[in-house]
């Protein structure tokens, strides 16, 4: 069961929640400006923000993780980017909700965090594909779009570790804290 079932949690608990996630997604997407890639993708990065996303999605709720990705998105951009990036990670970044949504509403009793991840990092290098075409008014672009699959695959099965990690961590604690095993 997830958070976001569980009646118990309360509103305060689901905000304090989306405000942490949403500060590490900042934090990472910070971070990762710093990682050099050995790719020839320009504007190429590892995704570690979206750890933040499906983390919300799991422990707080699909609203939460909508909040938070449009906070991300937007706060990344002022902060850190352009308004190019905003429209290149806005596209990017819908797709990638979409698509996270679907599996979370349909499939999430079928697929993992790391096929989770992998869809989701797929969609949002499509949706930052498409954005490029219609930004630069040519399909050219597309030519990257192997190379940005594959990456896909390999860093969206990075941060589904990851994202597996967190999600079993939280859950141990929370079962914890409800056995009376750990005092608060």
């Amino acid at each position: 069961m997830t958070a976001s079932q569980d009646k118990g949690i309360s509103s305060t608990a689901k905000l304090s929640r989306t405000a942490m996630l949403l500060g590490a997604a900042l934090m990472l997407s910070y971070l990762e400006s710093f990682v050099p890639l050995p790719l020839p993708l320009p504007g190429f990065k590892l995704g570690l923000a979206n750890i933040a996303l499906l983390v919300c999605f799991e422990l707080v709720s699909p609203t939460a993780a909508l909040f938070l990705q449009i906070l991300r998105i937007s706060i990344s951009a002022l902060l850190f980017g352009s308004p190019a990036t905003f429209w290149f990670s806005l596209a990017g970044g819908t797709l990638s909700y979409i698509v996270v949504a679907v599996f979370y509403a349909f499939l999430r009793k079928h697929v993992s965090e790391l096929g989770i991840s992998i869809a989701s990092a797929a969609m949002h290098n499509i949706g930052q594909l498409l954005a490029a075409a219609v930004i630069f008014s040519s399909a050219a672009v597309f030519a990257y779009l192997p190379w940005l699959l594959f990456a896909s695959l390999i860093f969206g099965s990075f941060t589904g570790i990851i994202c597996r990690a967190v999600n079993k961590a939280v859950y141990e604690a929370e079962n914890r804290r409800k056995t009376g095993i750990e005092k608060l």
